[in-house]
């Protein structure tokens, strides 16, 4: 069952976002070390591309550390200014945008989960587990905590690049649960490249791959088949006494 007013509470965390990027510049968010740091800030990719545009290399310094992907896409963003705003503003708009992608993908993860768990179960045959198990959607959940996690919030508008960072990784973990390998191993790839702590990844990616989200143990289907052949073996035993 999906959440009350899930779209309300979506919409609102998308306009807080709005909020904070259009009149939040007091903040000073993007100086903070804890929410910018050299790989991931966005004032570092601008001088970067700065260099890049006076036919300079932007890594021959100690400037800019990030993606060159992320340079040619993100650059051209960077150096234009909207009236009344600061120069990163584009950037800013495309990181909301991108988180409420990402949170709408954990919201269809959570619930492809739910589904293969409910199929389990009753491949089980345990439909009074499914019939008596709480019926809150965990994917709604999951994407509602995403977008008002607080951290989220401030790497959004604190003027750096882990909004998509964060969204390559759902997207493998999307894919991976999904069954889908080319776009796990798009979502996998492109997020290795952005950083490298997602590479730790690959073994549950693999796996889910491999045998899918929540299947149960080859061994349980066994156990239940042998459970049921030694009941009909009673059961035949008592007819002929």
């Amino acid at each position: 069952m999906a959440i009350r007013h899930y779209w309300s509470m979506a919409v609102a965390a998308v306009g807080f976002r709005l909020v904070l990027v259009l009149f939040g510049g007091d903040l000073h968010l993007a100086s903070r070390p804890e929410v910018s740091t050299p790989l991931t800030s966005l004032r570092r990719l601008a001088e970067g591309y700065w260099l890049k545009q006076a036919s300079m290399s932007p890594y021959s310094g100690s400037m800019y550390h990030g993606s060159p992907l992320l340079l040619s896409v993100l650059g051209p963003l960077t150096s234009k200014r909207s009236g009344g705003h600061h120069s990163h503003i584009y950037c800013s708009l495309v990181f909301v945008a991108v988180d409420f992608i990402a949170a709408m993908l954990i919201r269809s993860t959570g619930r492809s989960l739910q589904m293969a768990r409910n199929r389990s179960l009753k491949s089980l045959d345990l439909t009074k587990s499914v019939n008596n198990s709480v019926n809150v959607s965990t994917g709604d959940t999951a994407s509602l905590i995403y977008l008002w996690n607080p951290w989220t919030i401030i790497t959004c508008v604190g003027s750096c690049t882990s909004p998509i960072e964060n969204l390559m990784v759902v997207i493998m973990l999307h894919g991976a649960c999904s069954r889908l390998a080319p776009l796990a191993a798009f979502g996998y790839v492109m997020a290795t490249h952005l950083s490298l702590y997602p590479a730790i990844l690959i073994l549950p990616v693999a796996l889910l791959l491999g045998y899918g989200p929540d299947t149960p143990p080859t061994k349980v289907f066994l156990q239940k088949g042998l459970s049921a052949s030694k009941i009909d073996m009673l059961d035949n035993g008592k007819a002929l006494f």
